[in-house]
């Protein structure tokens, strides 16, 4: 499960034509739904009112008799699949969008029997957050290669403003926003998967442009929508006649819309022995710093090397206590993508 809240005082992103968000401020929250989607919604956009004790507190933001708030897995879908469900990893918000990583049973690669082998995709969900009927859903394909090896099942990720020196190597500005994510590798075994894990760096802008562009193939009429387990919605996308800008937030027709290609990330580090499943970062003056967790219990910091053309990665023990023991510098990366600015976080 994963939750993203909204406030009112959020605006567009165009600060000539600032405007506070329809129906104020709202929780748009993303669960498995275990099978039972006649009870509850995949992603849904709840409002929360200054009186905690209101009926309106968490009932849906927008809804009529043909549309709502909410979108369900369709019980066709559960019918062919009946494993099917959408994990939430983890969700914010970057200007004008909520974003949600997500887990889902790849029904393209999976056998429609409940005994056979189970494969799951990685996606990033994204819809504005200004959008009461979900008209802007998009959802793409994630992932990172490292040396040839997929992986694919997304276990954490971070949004973080980056430092000077990697919004320089990035050519981005230091407001844009880059998200660090940790898959595991492969496409298998979601509940235990494999220890073998990548830190990988994506940037919100290259994830936005992939999205823009997609949805503007979709108005000029070329394939379809996309999104296979939306059983009763894999229809053509139509000839529309329409400006897409990056403020655009959907219409009725062409929603909700998937991915044809993996958005790829940049991978960063790899630890084959702990499995990494949880990273945070900051920044510590021109530096962008990350930590990750690994299922062992260790605490990993990934950071740039003053004056050297390399990445440093140092680790600490976190004991059944709480209290950190060093745990000594042990291991270098290489950092070729980035030739002229050498620290890559």
């Amino acid at each position: 499960m994963a939750g993203v809240v909204v406030g009112e005082d959020d605006w567009t992103a165009d600060p000539m034509r600032k405007k506070p968000m329809k129906g104020g401020s709202r929780l748009f929250i993303g669960a498995a739904i275990d099978g039972k989607s006649e009870y509850f919604p995949t992603l849904s956009s709840r409002k929360l009112v200054a009186d905690e004790e209101s009926v309106n507190m968490f009932s849906l933001v927008y809804q009529d008799e043909f549309v709502s708030s909410q979108i369900k897995i369709p019980s066709d879908t559960l019918s062919l699949y009946p494993a099917f469900d959408i994990y939430y990893v983890y969700g914010f918000s970057s200007r004008t969008y909520v974003y949600f990583l997500t887990l889902q049973l790849d029904t393209q690669l999976t056998q429609m029997d409940a005994g056979g082998e189970k494969f799951f995709t990685s996606k990033i969900v994204r819809m504005c957050s200004n959008d009461t009927e979900f008209y802007s859903y998009v959802e793409f394909p994630l992932g990172c290669t490292k040396d040839g090896v997929e992986y694919r099942l997304v276990q954490a990720a971070y949004k973080q403003k980056p430092g000077r020196r990697l919004a320089q190597a990035l050519g981005l500005t230091e407001d844009d926003d880059v998200l660090f994510v940790v898959f595991s590798q492969g496409q298998k075994n979601r509940s235990n998967p494999p220890r073998e894990t990548v830190l990988c760096l994506f940037t919100l802008h290259d994830i936005n442009l992939a999205m823009r562009e997609r949805i503007r193939s979709c108005y000029r009429g070329e394939g379809r929508l996309s999104l296979p387990w939306l059983l009763n919605k894999e229809l053509p996308c139509i000839h529309t006649p329409k400006q897409i800008g990056d403020d655009f937030c959907g219409l009725v027709l062409n929603q909700p819309l998937g991915g044809l290609r993996v958005i790829e990330g940049s991978p960063l580090y790899e630890d084959r022995t702990e499995g990494m499943g949880a990273v945070a970062a900051y920044i510590y003056g021109e530096h962008t710093v990350v930590f990750v967790g690994t299922r062992s219990g260790q605490l990993k910091k990934v950071g740039g090397s003053e004056g050297m053309c390399e990445a440093a990665v140092w680790g600490l023990i976190i004991g059944v206590n709480m209290s950190m023991y060093p745990w000594a510098r042990y291991l270098t990366l290489s950092c070729s993508r980035w030739p002229t600015v050498c620290e890559c976080v």
